[in-house]
């Protein structure tokens, strides 16, 4: 699965704000951030998805900053984290181990970030190549957990993948 998030990501802990009595608050800028981030996740959202809840994905976070303004990429990871159990992609960010990071250069026009999950179970390529799998109850070419039936030997590839 892949999602686009497009325009700068924004890194929480350098958003915060903290009231005279101690209480700490998000920024506008950052609450806008969110909420445009947690909408576009939303638009791509495969139907019918299982939120991931265990450790078997390789997540890759493929990062173009829109300058080069140095920027806490810890921070802007676990904001993306968070993003990612609100829209109910993961049940809680500590499934999210395999987690792979890549910074492009920076570009006003591709800012953004490309989220890339793979299965790391072999599973069935059918279901992969449709987008099946733990995605949908039903797989034509395996019982949904990647297994494959007797009678199917070869699958077809789809247009296009």
């Amino acid at each position: 699965m892949r999602l686009i998030l497009k325009g700068q990501v924004r890194g929480g802990k350098n958003n915060m704000g903290v009231t005279r009595s101690g209480i700490h608050y998000p920024k506008p800028s950052f609450v806008l951030w969110r909420n445009q981030t947690v909408a576009q996740i939303l638009v791509q959202k495969p139907p019918g998805f299982k939120p991931i809840d265990n450790a078997d994905w390789v997540w890759t976070f493929s990062y173009t900053p829109e300058d080069n303004r140095r920027r806490d990429m810890p921070a802007t990871l676990d904001a993306v984290f968070h993003c990612l159990e609100k829209t109910n992609i993961v049940t809680d960010d500590r499934w999210i181990q395999d987690a792979h990071f890549k910074q492009y250069p920076a570009s006003k026009e591709n800012a953004g970030l490309i989220i890339d999950l793979e299965d790391k179970a072999p599973g069935c390529k059918a279901c992969v190549n449709w987008g099946v799998g733990r995605y949908k109850e039903i797989c034509n070419f395996c019982d949904g957990n990647g297994k494959q039936y007797q009678a199917q030997v070869q699958h077809e590839t789809p247009k296009g993948a």
